[in-house]
């Protein structure tokens, strides 16, 4: 694969961003207790890890002009200075004032981003002053990392989620630079890499036997990439080469490297079951390091042309790491991993499925670009959605029937209010309204099977009913064997709810269906000018109808949708949705 074009897109990019240090304020911070309102704040906080990564790459680049010397000089001295490094949704309410918290995502990558900035700069004598800034770095170091280690094993240790990865990832990282920078002393990087080492493992643990990330792919790019870059470090630097091996080793016997290609709906799109992005992308970074881990793994149709690797849209801060963070290690590897592994990357198929028979998930790509995904599982799933049974298909990567992903982060969607919103609730997903219920949350899964394409989960127990009320049969026409690319240019996808309760479907929509009497079409457009349209056919159903309905996302923006419901005819055994290319 060629790779010039894409790094030098990247490089012109990083140099194009502006930046700013916002300043904190103690009032924004308190807006989450007052409010629950969480991006005032952390707008201001990203936008200064922004400013941190951009500044960071441009010296690293060969920049040397004083705007960006002192402009890094200023950005870390700044970030030294901040009260709290934690976010006010992992805080106390008096932590600005008493510095008393734990450590959280943000505080872990802020440790991790400034070690690894500090240490790379030390190579090169890349600016004075730089020797006091690590002085300064370490002892913020100690006091916020280590000697709240000594107090407390923190419940993240002893995860297997995104937390788990992250933590232990970026205090890994930070550590590691410190020994390299002749700070920390050996005795004492081994004693906490051995501590960390075992969260690594019970982050494994949780992908279970089939690589899936039941949290949702946004969550499998954060927790791996830092779990990658601990990997990274240890290969480039010769250190703890019998734990690498075990690691790497582990994550080609679970499948985990396969998760990005197994879940792809074609261009640079994602299945977004839980909370994620309803567009949710990667960067091309992840994917080059993990296939230096499994040779056989493929790169998605989206991320190239012919031969060459296509430069990443700057626009939805791919640039920056692949989200709105601007986390320096994910921009680092985004462009070193592309730079050391990408030319090995092998062009993968268009077609072909997979199941991911531990979470329940199927996955299936067509020839022709259209792409159906469909989950089982339960409602007591990391991050979850009460969406046991929903669906997504899509084109080249652009929803037809769409998953909304994650709302806007704030107290009550981690809180009590989680399941009034609707990208959360079953009202804004591909399930069934059942008896006039909705699903429950907390709720264990029905009876699951696939077998010869036919995808059958009871979803009575997440309605709260007698298993066996309600059952959803799903298949693609015609369906391949596993793994195998699927012949058909123009396939179709049929769902069937079966029950004798009441039952209605609900269909959720980015773009808005046209009902034309019994004709139902919608159509997606891609960038390019590209459409395709759609037919909707509810087989045993009533007359549909549509909805406008409207959902705050993850970036705070209101958003509108589209529902389309059908009630099954009275008198029928199922009610069934197909949906094919016209």
């Amino acid at each position: 694969m060629k790779v010039d074009r894409y790094l030098k897109t990247y490089r012109e990019n990083v140099f194009k961003r502006s930046v700013e240090y916002i300043p904190l304020k103690k009032a924004d911070f308190m807006l989450f207790f007052e409010t629950g309102d969480r991006l005032c704040y952390e707008r201001k906080y990203f936008a200064g890890r922004k400013a941190l990564t951009v500044l960071a790459l441009r010296l690293l680049f060969g920049d040397r002009e004083p705007a960006t010397v002192e402009g890094l000089k200023n950005v870390i001295g700044q970030i030294l200075s901040e009260p709290v490094w934690a976010l006010p949704a992992h805080c106390g309410r008096d932590a600005w004032d008493t510095r008393e918290y734990g450590i959280d995502l943000f505080a872990a990558e802020t440790a991790g981003s400034l070690a690894q900035i500090l240490w790379l700069t030390s190579k090169d004598g890349a600016f004075e002053g730089h020797r006091a800034l690590v002085d300064a770095f370490f002892a913020r170091f100690e006091k916020e990392i280590l000697a709240k280690l000594e107090k407390e094993i923190f419940w993240w240790e002893e995860g297997d989620s995104n937390w788990t990865a992250v933590c232990a990832g970026n205090i890994e990282t930070a550590a590691f630079c410190l020994l390299k920078m002749g700070l920390l002393s050996k005795a004492l990087y081994v004693q906490l890499s051995k501590r960390l080492l075992k969260s690594f493992y019970t982050y494994l643990a949780g992908f279970g036997t089939d690589g899936c990330c039941r949290e949702g792919i946004s969550y499998y790019n954060y927790g791996m990439h830092y779990l990658l870059n601990v990997l990274e470090l240890w290969e480039s630097e010769g250190e703890h080469p019998d734990e690498l091996a075990e690691i790497k080793s582990g994550l080609n016997k679970r499948y985990i490297t396969r998760f990005l290609e197994n879940t792809n709906l074609g261009g640079r799109s994602f299945v977004a079951f839980s909370d994620t992005t309803g567009h949710e992308s990667v960067d091309a970074g992840i994917i080059s390091y993990l296939s230096h881990i499994d040779p056989g793994l493929c790169l998605p149709s989206g991320f190239y042309e012919g031969e060459e690797l296509c430069p990443a849209d700057p626009s939805v801060f791919v640039i920056l790491g692949g989200d709105e963070c601007g986390r320096f290690s994910m921009a680092l590897g985004e462009y070193n991993w592309v730079r050391d592994y990408g030319r090995d990357l092998k062009p993968g198929k268009t077609g072909g499925s997979a199941l991911l028979k531990d979470a329940e998930w199927f996955v299936s790509r067509f020839e022709g670009g259209m792409a159906f995904a469909i989950k089982g599982g339960n409602n007591r799933e990391p991050h979850n959605h009460n969406d046991v049974g929903s669906f997504t298909v899509a084109y080249k990567g652009i929803p037809v029937v769409a998953e909304l992903g994650s709302g806007e982060y704030t107290a009550g969607y981690f809180g009590a209010d989680r399941y009034k919103t609707l990208c959360t609730s079953s009202e804004g997903h591909n399930v069934p309204l059942c008896a006039g219920l909705q699903q429950k949350e907390d709720t264990e899964g029905g009876a699951f099977s696939f077998e010869n394409g036919l995808f059958i989960k009871d979803l009575s127990p997440s309605y709260g009913l007698e298993a066996g009320t309600v059952q959803r049969r799903a298949c693609c026409l015609p369906c391949g064997e596993l793994l195998q690319p699927l012949e058909s240019k123009r396939p179709s996808v049929r769902i069937e709810d079966h029950g004798v309760v009441l039952l209605v479907e609900r269909l959720m929509f980015f773009s808005k269906p046209t009902i034309d009497g019994e004709k139902i079409t919608v159509t997606v457009k891609q960038e390019s000018g590209d459409s395709k349209t759609f037919i909707i056919k509810f087989e045993n159903g009533e007359q549909p109808s549509l909805e406008e309905l409207f959902y705050t996302d993850h970036n705070g923006l209101k958003t509108k949708v589209f529902r389309l419901s059908a009630k099954k005819q009275e008198g029928k055994e199922y009610i069934a949705i197909e949906i094919t290319p016209a």
